[in-house]
């Protein structure tokens, strides 16, 4: 990795993946179905101190398109 990947975590769970490529990557995206596992990710990126994460609740084939057609992409 360069540092400058941008990285989408499927099925991202309470953040496990995400926080361990968020201290090489630019920028992680994650998504996750179940509402109190994003929120852990949430706080353990706050608690780890990374901030270029963001998570959201939602099926990850809808999350992705949304991302998608947002121009966000995966490298």
């Amino acid at each position: 990795m360069t540092g400058e990947e941008t990285v989408i975590d499927d099925y991202c769970g309470i953040g496990t993946i995400s926080l361990a490529m968020a201290r090489h990557a630019k920028e992680v995206y994650g998504v996750e179905v179940v509402a109190t596992a994003v929120e852990d990710a949430k706080k353990n990126a706050k608690l780890n101190k990374l901030d270029n994460t963001h998570f959201e609740t939602n099926k990850a084939e809808y999350q992705m398109a949304k991302w998608q057609k947002e121009g966000l992409s995966r490298t």
